[in-house]
């Protein structure tokens, strides 16, 4: 399979300055009105000590996302709403009736994965306003080998596997887990299974849009974890700021499956300063995690208006978390 080629910029719609470790403090502060936003990658103590001082947030670039595993899909079920539970049962009758089939591939067999990527993944993505298609950006070449599953390029990784639903001997939705090494994923935890794409065509298929097919997946997921004795389910790596290429939404729906974020250590560091947020640029609220005491992560949010605590906690599944609250004034950041 050919597949074309294009790079991407994180960020490429906003106005940034970009900075590093040898960059100058002064220069750093003198130019940090002048820009949407300022980042200075891989900072040295004393850049973090002085511009966090100067408003700068001091943040992972990346996060890693996990779940730890309990002793069972059931045990796990008691922790997340009972919608979620009800869409998982219903989904689960369907396969016992056979109108929906699920469908597990790895090794050389692309049949299933080649559909899912072409009439599902492709297509989704391709709809989204700020969509990347990041199996052709990443996996590109190990597509094209037939080395997706069985040989993965990353030497963190040891095979993938693919979790498929057919609906009328159609593919109608796909989550593609990682298997990563002892210790690759995050410290202490050994092997583990990490979910890397999973997307589900739904627009124009009203049994499946209201089913949630993604969760019933990230259990099947979960189910093949316990088989191994696993002890976490990860959730990807994300660039740590949501609402430019990112939406919100992805936030709030990994912390309603109960993942928790890690800084992803490779990845690096980075400190940050928002200065105006342009309507035309962001999707509202903006968010990144950044180090709080002791190196716990906090949660900063970023608005146009005035937020109400309690429901933001409430929706994006914050409780008794640590959160930065800033506002929009003529599009100009102040706390």
């Amino acid at each position: 399979m050919t597949m074309s080629r294009r790079t991407y910029e994180p960020h490429s719609s906003i106005d940034v300055r970009r900075y590093d470790s040898n960059s100058d403090i002064a220069e750093i502060l003198t130019e940090k009105k002048n820009y949407d936003m300022i980042i200075v990658s891989n900072p040295t103590k004393e850049q973090i000590i002085e511009l966090t001082n100067n408003g700068f947030s001091h943040k992972p670039k990346k996060l890693r996302y996990f779940i730890d595993l309990p002793k069972s899909i059931e045990e796990y079920l008691e922790n997340v709403s009972k919608k979620m539970t009800k869409k998982y049962q219903k989904v689960n009758e369907l396969v016992e009736k056979k109108d929906i089939e699920i469908v597990f591939e790895n090794g050389g067999d692309f049949a299933a994965f080649g559909e899912w990527q072409q009439n599902v993944y492709d297509k989704v993505i391709g709809n989204k306003k700020r969509g990347i298609n990041r199996l052709e950006l990443n996996h590109g070449a190990e597509i094209e080998n037939n080395t997706f599953y069985s040989a993965p390029e990353s030497e963190k990784i040891s095979e993938r596997i693919g979790i498929y639903l057919k609906q009328k001997g159609k593919i109608c939705a796909g989550m593609i887990v990682s298997k990563f090494k002892d210790g690759a994923f995050m410290d202490g935890v050994g092997e583990c299974y990490s979910v890397s794409y999973s997307t589900s065509d739904v627009r124009e298929n009203e049994m499946l849009k209201s089913l949630n097919p993604d969760f019933y997946l990230l259990l099947k997921a979960m189910e093949l974890s316990f088989n191994e004795k696993h002890k976490v389910l990860g959730g990807g790596m994300e660039t740590n700021l949501y609402g430019d290429y990112l939406p919100v939404s992805i936030l709030e729906y990994k912390r309603r499956q109960k993942y928790r974020p890690i800084p992803d250590k490779q990845s690096g560091d980075e400190l940050i300063f928002i200065n105006k947020l342009p309507e035309e640029k962001f999707c509202f609220p903006v968010m990144f995690h950044s180090y709080g005491k002791n190196n716990s992560l906090e949660t900063n949010i970023f608005s146009n208006n005035a937020l109400d605590e309690t429901k933001i906690r409430k929706k994006y599944h914050l409780e008794g978390e640590n959160i930065n609250f800033f506002v929009l004034t003529d599009k100009t950041v102040v706390s």
